[in-house]
């Protein structure tokens, strides 16, 4: 997925959502097992915060529909 923690967040947003092909509940489902499997914190940290903004960003998306 080429999403790394120490990346800027945009960066890292970019990156996660380029490997799942724009598919923003993807992203987000990814991001949330990453999140809690991972046993570093600073990596869990980002990766939940990476999935709280793109399950917003479906909701948000899906309302519009």
């Amino acid at each position: 997925m080429n999403w790394h923690h120490q990346d800027l967040r945009e960066v890292r947003r970019r990156n996660a959502l380029r490997a799942h092909g724009g598919d923003l509940l993807a992203t987000a489902r990814a991001l949330q097992q990453l999140a809690n499997v991972s046993q570093v914190g600073v990596v869990a940290k980002a990766a939940r915060q990476d999935a709280v903004h793109f399950f917003a960003k479906y909701q948000s998306k899906k309302g519009m529909k």
